[in-house]
């Protein structure tokens, strides 16, 4: 992923796959806002990685 980003980005999308790259988003493209679908478990509650 980090190849992907180039700094420039205003937002920046997503699978669930990416819910645990949040800390290399923000280093990589600190303007943009982050809008990768977040892991849901089947109770409702997050799934924390």
């Amino acid at each position: 992923m980090p190849d992907l980003l180039h700094g420039g980005e205003r937002r920046v999308y997503g699978d669930s796959a990416y819910a645990s790259q949040k800390a290399l988003i923000e280093s990589k493209a600190p303007r943009a806002k982050d809008f990768t679908n977040q892991r849901v478990c089947r109770n409702g509650e997050g799934d924390e990685i």
